[in-house]
C-alpha cells in the first residue's frame, strides 16, 4: 500500500498547479486501490439500514460539514439522508470559533440527542483528524444507540496526533467502518519551495467527496438489486416532473430529516 504524501515543489518550479492536480489524481487512484473493501462494507451496512426503513445521519464539523451537505437532497442522491448541520460547528458564524466549539465537552451528546438517532439507523461521521471531542463523542453516541457507523478520516493524520477526546478516543476507534481519505499530514498537497510556511493545496474535501459518493452509489446498487419498487432516489429539480417526484420520495422521511 503506497501512501501519497505532500510534494516539495522547488522554487524554480513554474507549474505547481499541474503538480497539485497530478497529486490529487494519484490520491484518488490510491483510494480506489486501498479503500474498495471498506466502501463495500459501508454500502452493505447502510444499504440494509435503508431497506429496513431507517435513515442515515451524516455529520461533520468545520470544512467536513460540506460532505454532509454534499449528499443531502442531491440530484441522484438518496432521500433517506439526514444532514446534521450545527451552525456553531460550521464556518459562516465564526470560522475560528468553530474550532473551539468542536472541543466542547457534552456537545456531542447534545447533538446526538437532538438529531433523532434511532436503533437501526446509520451514521457517517466526517473528521479529517478525528481527534476532537464532538465528532468522536457523536460517533460513540451513535454506537451506543445501535447505529451502524462509518467514519471518513485521515488515518495518517489521526495516528500522528494526540486525541482531544475526554478519554482519549479517536474517530477511527469508535466506528464500524473506517474510510481513509488518504490526506497527508496537515491536509495539504504541496510545499512550495520546499518550505513549511508555503504549504498549500487542500486535499480532504476532494477525496472525502469521492469516498462518500462512492458509498452512496454502492447503497443505490444494493437497493436496485433488492428489487424495491420505488427507490428513494432524488432527481434534478431542473427535470420535468421533478417536483412531484421528489415530494413523493421525501414524504416518507419528513419526520426524520431535519432540514427538508
Amino acid at each position: 500500500m503506497v501512501m501519497v504524501e505532500s510534494q516539495d515543489v522547488p522554487a524554480s518550479h513554474v507549474d505547481a498547479v499541474a503538480l497539485y492536480q497530478r497529486t490529487i489524481r494519484d490520491l484518488l487512484d490510491d483510494i480506489s486501490a486501498t479503500q474498495a473493501a471498506g466502501i463495500q462494507r459501508a454500502a452493505d451496512g447502510l444499504g440494509q439500514v435503508i431497506l429496513a426503513g431507517g435513515v442515515i445521519h451524516v455529520f461533520g464539523t468545520g470544512h467536513s460539514h460540506m460532505l454532509a451537505e454534499e449528499v443531502f437532497t442531491r440530484a441522484g442522491g438518496l432521500a433517506a439522508i439526514n444532514a446534521v448541520l450545527v451552525s456553531s460547528l460550521m464556518l459562516h458564524e465564526s470560522a475560528l470559533g468553530s474550532s473551539d466549539v468542536e472541543r466542547l465537552l457534552g456537545l456531542g451528546e447534545l447533538i446526538a440527542q437532538q438529531s433523532g438517532l434511532r436503533p437501526g439507523d446509520g451514521a457517517i461521521i466526517i473528521s479529517n483528524a478525528g481527534i476532537n471531542d464532538v465528532p468522536v463523542q457523536f460517533a460513540l453516541e451513535a454506537r451506543e444507540r445501535g447505529l451502524f457507523s462509518v467514519g471518513i478520516t485521515s488515518v495518517a493524520s489521526s495516528q500522528e496526533l494526540a486525541s482531544r477526546h475526554r478519554i482519549g478516543r479517536k474517530l477511527l476507534d469508535v466506528v464500524d467502518v473506517v474510510l481513509d481519505n488518504r490526506a497527508p499530514s496537515g491536509d495539504v498537497a504541496l510545499s512550495l519551495g520546499g518550505e513549511d510556511r508555503w504549504q498549500v493545496g487542500a486535499v480532504s474535501t476532494i477525496t472525502g467527496c469521492m469516498l462518500i459518493n462512492s458509498v452512496m452509489v454502492g447503497i443505490a446498487e444494493r437497493l436496485q438489486r433488492s428489487g424495491i419498487a420505488q427507490p428513494p432516489i432524488l432527481i434534478s429539480s431542473k427535470l420535468p416532473g421533478a417536483e412531484e417526484h421528489n415530494l413523493a420520495i421525501t414524504a416518507k422521511y419528513r419526520d426524520r430529516v431535519a432540514h427538508l
